[in-house]
């Protein structure tokens, strides 16, 4: 199944809309964040897709990923765009504050909340 942004609410669609999303739409992007210092950018995306492996889990629409730095070819996902854009900045937050990185049971809220 393909799914499609609209504002921040993921709506499910066919594959001619997922498709033309890929080509056209600037807003699967959610946030991008370069941190020099550290050689690391930091990009948050809306797939389209979801990745959650687990059925009966949360879906999985959003990723976080990183490249360059200690946490260079990580990546991290996240149900919604709100889940999305705090995970977005407690992963800049823990390059800057040389915290390690972390994953929690295939389920971002769990960090979110806190560790």
């Amino acid at each position: 199944m393909f799914y499609t942004l609209e504002g921040q609410n993921v709506l499910p669609c066919d594959s001619k809309k997922f498709e033309f999303d890929l080509k056209n739409s600037t807003s699967r992007e959610l946030a991008r964040t370069h941190i020099s210092g550290k050689k690391t950018l930091v990009v948050t995306l809306f797939t389209g897709l979801n990745h959650s492996l687990i059925e009966g889990d949360d879906p999985l629409f959003f990723e976080t990923v990183v490249s360059g730095g200690n946490f260079d070819a990580q990546a991290f996902r996240s149900s919604t765009y709100k889940e999305a854009q705090q995970l977005h900045d407690i992963i800049v937050d823990r390059i800057k504050n040389h915290k390690p990185a972390w994953y929690s049971n295939n389920h971002t809220t769990q960090s979110i909340k806190g560790e």
